[in-house]
């Protein structure tokens, strides 16, 4: 009965099939052992022992082997002999697999058939993808899929980049241009780059010029020419007429309902008219407001954590953020000083 294998490490290579099931008997079958040793002898192939119980036959250059090969099924290398079944066939699992899984085995070895009948490789994985030899398991670990550098030319050859200036060969960390032509490019862009330009809010004091494309010198001037050009007032606008829009066609305003419930659970937890204290930002600055009395009054006494003293009093939070705008635009000058441009 012919033996049939699936690990041949050449599939291309004629004689590999009888080679490889000689040796396969003169390491497994005791009583066929000689006979095995004479028809390779006979044959012209010189023998020499490999490892334990097992040999290797050449001839003319060319070595054949019981190779071992990855178990798909628990992913550790075998020897041959653990894939051969009592019927002379290799199965695509190992011995210990087999036996601890059955049935999923059997359907494993009715797939493997489909397989060869479709001309379809079982072990494609584990296989050269230039050459189509059987990998070391070492190598298919590590992830590897060619045997050898040539073959990895062969199979993924590597793409040459050039320079798009002066055609020099660019290194992998160099995208289009190589280093002298990019230092060159870099320069034009400097020389060419737009002048700088004053800052867009006319009523900017510190007379700094900004770089296109930015158009103010900070965030002050960003939110002081937006109050004063309208910029607020006009989102304002639109926002109520769209909310009003959307309460005449749908006879509420937009997420009615949760707005309802985040209004009562803030009323309850930071209730609006009680004086307690208050965190916020002003300009950007993190802000506190302290319940304090002025006159009999009960307000707010408020102050920037940076700028602890600029202190203003009002009634309310939102007057006392006001104030403390005002406050701060009028020493923006020195402000824009101690901190670094927007």
């Amino acid at each position: 009965m012919a033996m049939k294998f699936l690990s041949l490490r050449d599939p291309k290579d004629a004689e590999e099939p009888g080679v490889i099931e000689l040796l396969y008997l003169i390491q497994v079958k005791d009583k066929q052992r000689k006979e095995a040793i004479k028809e390779l002898e006979l044959k012209g192939y010189d023998l020499a022992p490999y490892s334990r119980n097992s040999y290797e036959a050449s001839r003319d250059g060319k070595v054949y082997r019981l190779w071992q090969r990855l178990c798909p099924k628990c992913g550790r290398s075998f020897p041959l002999d653990y894939f051969m079944s009592h019927r002379g066939h290799e199965h695509l699992w190992c011995a210990e697999c087999r036996l601890k899984y059955p049935q999923e085995a059997d359907k494993v070895r009715l797939h493997v058939a489909w397989q060869l009948e479709k001309g379809i490789d079982p072990l494609a994985e584990q296989r050269c993808r230039a050459c189509a030899q059987l990998l070391w398991p070492s190598k298919v670990k590590r992830g590897q899929r060619t045997c050898s550098s040539a073959c990895s030319e062969i199979w993924k050859p590597k793409v040459v980049r050039h320079c798009e200036n002066c055609g020099s060969r660019l290194n992998k960390n160099q995208k289009k241009l190589c280093k002298v032509c990019a230092d060159k490019a870099r320069e034009e862009r400097a020389l060419n780059a737009p002048a700088p330009r004053p800052c867009a809010n006319p009523s900017c004091t510190s007379g700094k010029l900004v770089r296109p494309p930015r158009l103010y010198c900070s965030r002050y001037c960003v939110v002081e020419h937006k109050m004063t050009s309208g910029f607020y007032s006009q989102i304002s606008e639109r926002g109520m007429e769209a909310i009003h829009t959307y309460k005449q066609v749908r006879g509420e305003i937009p997420e009615y309902t949760s707005r309802v419930e985040t209004v009562i659970r803030n009323n309850k937890e930071r209730p609006p008219r009680l004086k307690i204290e208050r965190e916020g930002k002003v300009w950007g600055k993190e802000a506190r407001f302290v319940p304090a009395l002025q006159g009999g009054v009960k307000g707010y006494e408020g102050y920037v954590l940076d700028f602890s003293h600029i202190k203003v009093w009002a009634k309310t939070k939102k007057g006392c953020a006001a104030l403390l705008r005002a406050a701060l635009r009028e020493q923006r000058v020195s402000l824009e000083q101690e901190e670094p441009n927007a």
